[in-house]
């Protein structure tokens, strides 16, 4: 929607591999205000708090996704199958976990990196898509109302650290601040 924002992240960060340019383009410029907010991940690592980007550096992320019937895109049309078997072999040749739940439903997790080092420079970067996955990281009246409905491991889409545990909404909200900051707009 035009009031919201796309949070930061590093384009297909969650999968095994990713892009290594990403182009920009605008098809419909805002008629009042508007910007595309970019930040150098080299620098968000640089300004976060030391003792947060070394847990996020040893734990990691994990990525969860559950499909629900009726809610956003069906595991049948995400795999392209009926079949469960096809579903259970993709996400094992993915390094993905794959549980089913009640009710037609399933729930994938994906375990990776959530701070690597620049391919060229070597540097340490902040480099995942935690903001868009954390529920903390929607806005209040949204996260309110799916965390009514949804019980944390049954969200839609969640993140975790990569050892299972919960990643405080406090240290959502420094990552959040740290963007900010790091934030260029054009």
């Amino acid at each position: 929607p035009a009031d919201k924002m796309i949070l930061y992240h590093n384009e297909s960060s969650h999968l095994s591999s990713w892009p290594t340019r990403i182009n920009f383009f605008c098809a419909l410029p805002a008629q009042e205000g508007g910007a595309t907010p970019v930040a150098d991940c080299r620098e968000v690592a640089k300004v976060m708090d030391p003792e947060i980007l070394r847990t996020f550096e040893e734990k990691g992320l994990k990525y969860v996704r559950n499909f629900s019937p009726g809610l956003d895109v069906s595991w049948q049309q995400f795999f392209h199958t009926n079949d469960r078997s096809v579903v259970e072999k993709q996400c094992e040749e993915a390094g993905m976990t794959c549980e089913w739940t009640a009710n037609d439903g399933l729930r994938v997790g994906q375990k990776c990196v959530a701070v690597t080092r620049h391919p060229k420079t070597g540097e340490k970067i902040f480099f995942n898509q935690v903001q868009l996955h954390h529920v903390y990281c929607l806005d209040k009246e949204t996260r309110d109302s799916m965390l009514k409905i949804f019980k944390r491991e049954d969200l839609p889409r969640h993140v975790y650290y990569g050892d299972g545990s919960e990643i405080p909404d406090s240290v959502m909200e420094h990552v959040g601040e740290v963007y900010e900051k790091c934030a260029v707009r054009f």
